[in-house]
């Protein structure tokens, strides 16, 4: 799955924009990864990350780029500023939340908030509990700098 970039209007000379985007952008791909494991689904070929440019109260929003099935591909727009003032689980649930929009278009055909959508984004906290467990095993083979030296005892 290719993550696509797309930077228009007022935050285009931005490039802390792109930066953020492409961190959001591992993100999804992560958690696009993990829904496609618990219900099988393809993953889309390309999936455009936009900054929102409407600032509506919403954080996020999944849509297709072009309205023809097929013709174009999906796209996230994320509402930089509104997640920048916002804590970091916030942020994840918004990222988890348009990533089970995605995942539910392509197994159903339809997006909303229906119980496809609901078992999906029912998902995320066996997510974040993994999560834990992720970092909890990478924590032990970090020294105190941070560095990642492994398992085997004469690496230190």
């Amino acid at each position: 799955m290719k993550i696509q970039i797309e930077i228009k209007g007022p935050w285009r000379n931005s490039p802390e924009a792109k930066e953020e985007l492409k961190g959001y952008a591992s993100q999804i791909k992560e958690v696009l990864k993990y829904l496609s494991k618990s219900y099988p689904f393809k993953l889309p070929k390309t999936l455009i990350i936009r900054p929102l440019y409407s600032h509506r109260g919403r954080k996020g929003y999944f849509g297709r780029a072009y309205p023809q099935k097929g013709t174009k591909p999906y796209q996230i727009a994320l509402n930089l500023p509104k997640l920048r003032d916002s804590k970091k689980e916030r942020v994840q649930d918004v990222i988890f939340h348009e990533s089970c929009h995605v995942a539910e278009y392509i197994i159903h055909g339809r997006m909303g908030h229906g119980p496809a959508f609901k078992a999906l984004y029912g998902l995320k906290y066996r997510f974040k509990e993994e999560e834990d467990v992720r970092k909890n095993r990478m924590s032990t083979c970090q020294d105190s700098r941070g560095q990642l030296w492994g398992n085997m005892p004469g690496l230190r």
